[in-house]
């Protein structure tokens, strides 16, 4: 067996690495579960577990009117005292409104949407003879309203009091409007010829 011999500074030297070496060891006498986060959650205060609950809502299309029709409401039309029809056209293209007004003394009023108003006077012969239209059957048999599709069409109302009660008929434009009916308006175009 050989023997090695280490000189005193060799062995110090060797001696402090080994000291150095195990001071920088880990230290394996603590506990290893300290160190580890806890499996178990802890209680919250003045927070909730509850699911907020959903929020829904029901949106419907807004209901929208073909353009062109008509909106014919179905409450009681009335008359002033002395008033024997009224005949109404608007709409059209330039968004008019004209009433004219037709007195049992013949007496005519024509108004417009810019308020213009002028008067007018119709004869005797004329009024009965409107008078005979608005008392026909015909004209008690005719629908409240007649439509047709489209954009800026004229509206036409007559509101006329019949046997003591009062009848609306709404036409406009583009309508398969009965032939009687288009005779009660070409009479009632000539008072507003003869109102304006």
């Amino acid at each position: 067996m050989k023997r090695i011999s280490i000189s005193w500074p060799l062995a110090g030297l060797l001696l402090c690495v080994g000291v150095i070496s195990i001071g920088c060891r880990p230290s394996f006498t603590s506990n290893v579960t300290d160190r580890l986060p806890s499996a178990t959650p802890k209680a919250t205060t003045g927070a909730s577990l509850t699911p907020k609950p959903e929020i829904s809502a029901t949106l419907s299309a807004p209901q929208t009117q073909q353009p062109g029709k008509p909106t014919v409401a179905p409450e009681t039309v009335s008359l002033p005292p002395g008033v024997l029809a009224t005949y109404n056209r608007s709409g059209c293209f330039a968004g008019v409104n004209e009433t004219l007004t037709i007195h049992l003394d013949g007496t005519l009023e024509f108004t417009t949407r810019q308020g213009q108003h002028s008067t007018g006077q119709a004869n005797s012969r004329d009024l009965q003879a409107l008078q005979r239209l608005l008392n026909d059957p015909a004209f008690a048999g005719l629908q409240p309203a007649y439509q047709a599709m489209g954009a800026d069409l004229c509206v036409y109302t007559i509101v006329a009091l019949v046997d003591n009660q009062t009848r609306q008929v709404v036409t406009m434009d583009g309508a398969s409007t009965p032939p009687f009916l288009q005779k009660v308006m070409g009479r009632l175009g000539q008072f507003v010829t003869a109102a304006r």
